[in-house]
Protein backbone atom coordinates (compact mmCIF):
# COMPACT_ATOMS: atom_id res chain seq x y z
CA UNK A 1 0.00 0.00 0.00
CA UNK A 2 2.93 2.34 0.70
CA UNK A 3 4.36 1.79 -2.73
CA UNK A 4 0.58 2.69 -4.10
CA UNK A 5 1.13 6.16 -1.98
CA UNK A 6 4.65 6.78 -3.63
CA UNK A 7 3.11 6.01 -6.91
CA UNK A 8 0.21 8.66 -6.67
CA UNK A 9 2.41 11.30 -4.75
CA UNK A 10 5.10 10.99 -7.40
CA UNK A 11 2.58 11.10 -10.14
CA UNK A 12 1.10 14.75 -8.20
CA UNK A 13 4.31 16.12 -8.26
CA UNK A 14 4.87 15.80 -11.56
CA UNK A 15 1.12 16.62 -12.90
CA UNK A 16 1.87 19.96 -10.60
CA UNK A 17 5.17 20.57 -12.16
CA UNK A 18 3.92 20.01 -15.46
CA UNK A 19 0.87 22.73 -14.87
CA UNK A 20 3.56 25.24 -13.19
CA UNK A 21 5.51 25.06 -16.68
CA UNK A 22 2.49 25.48 -18.97
CA UNK A 23 1.33 28.08 -16.34
CA UNK A 24 5.07 29.93 -16.97
CA UNK A 25 5.03 29.31 -20.64
CA UNK A 26 1.35 30.81 -21.42
CA UNK A 27 2.30 34.01 -19.52
CA UNK A 28 5.44 34.29 -21.16
CA UNK A 29 3.60 33.65 -24.32
CA UNK A 30 1.11 36.68 -23.56
CA UNK A 31 3.51 39.21 -22.16
CA UNK A 32 4.97 38.71 -25.56
CA UNK A 33 2.05 39.25 -27.93
CA UNK A 34 1.00 42.34 -25.33
CA UNK A 35 4.86 43.83 -26.19
CA UNK A 36 4.46 47.08 -27.59
CA UNK A 37 7.36 46.68 -30.53
CA UNK A 38 5.17 43.45 -31.29
CA UNK A 39 2.20 44.87 -32.11
CA UNK A 40 4.35 48.04 -34.00
CA UNK A 41 5.76 45.61 -36.26
CA UNK A 42 2.02 44.34 -36.90
CA UNK A 43 1.34 47.55 -37.29
CA UNK A 44 3.94 48.15 -39.72
CA UNK A 45 3.38 44.67 -41.91
CA UNK A 46 -0.45 45.75 -41.85
CA UNK A 47 1.09 49.47 -43.23
CA UNK A 48 3.29 47.67 -45.82
CA UNK A 49 1.08 45.14 -47.04
CA UNK A 50 -1.31 48.00 -48.06
CA UNK A 51 1.09 50.49 -49.66
CA UNK A 52 2.36 47.32 -51.77
CA UNK A 53 -1.24 46.89 -53.10
CA UNK A 54 -1.22 50.25 -54.63
CA UNK A 55 -0.67 50.27 -58.47
CA UNK A 56 2.52 52.87 -58.60
CA UNK A 57 4.45 50.73 -55.89
CA UNK A 58 3.12 47.94 -57.60
CA UNK A 59 4.61 48.68 -60.48
CA UNK A 60 7.91 49.96 -58.98
CA UNK A 61 8.37 46.51 -57.39
CA UNK A 62 7.86 44.60 -60.83
CA UNK A 63 10.17 47.10 -62.81
CA UNK A 64 12.87 46.38 -59.46
CA UNK A 65 12.05 42.27 -60.16
CA UNK A 66 12.21 42.42 -63.85
CA UNK A 67 15.80 44.36 -63.61
CA UNK A 68 17.07 41.68 -60.99
CA UNK A 69 16.34 38.95 -63.26
CA UNK A 70 17.70 40.57 -66.13
CA UNK A 71 21.44 41.20 -63.86
CA UNK A 72 21.10 37.71 -62.77
CA UNK A 73 20.74 36.52 -66.50
CA UNK A 74 23.48 38.85 -67.85
CA UNK A 75 26.04 37.45 -64.64
CA UNK A 76 24.75 33.78 -65.70
CA UNK A 77 26.15 34.72 -69.37
CA UNK A 78 29.70 36.00 -68.42
CA UNK A 79 30.19 33.54 -65.65
CA UNK A 80 29.51 30.84 -68.70
CA UNK A 81 31.43 32.28 -70.93
CA UNK A 82 34.58 33.25 -68.19
CA UNK A 83 34.50 29.26 -67.57
CA UNK A 84 34.48 28.14 -71.11
CA UNK A 85 37.52 30.60 -71.60
CA UNK A 86 38.81 29.40 -68.76
CA UNK A 87 38.78 25.54 -69.63
CA UNK A 88 40.51 26.62 -73.19
CA UNK A 89 43.68 28.25 -71.34
CA UNK A 90 44.00 24.74 -69.40
CA UNK A 91 42.90 23.02 -72.77
CA UNK A 92 46.07 24.88 -74.32
CA UNK A 93 48.52 24.53 -71.34
CA UNK A 94 48.17 21.03 -71.67
CA UNK A 95 49.00 20.34 -74.91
Amino acid sequence: MGHKNESLIKAEREAYEAKAKLKEELKYQRGSFGNKQHLGLFVAGAIAGAVMKSAPVRGLLVKSVAAGMKLEKEALQQFHTIKEEASDIVFDAQK
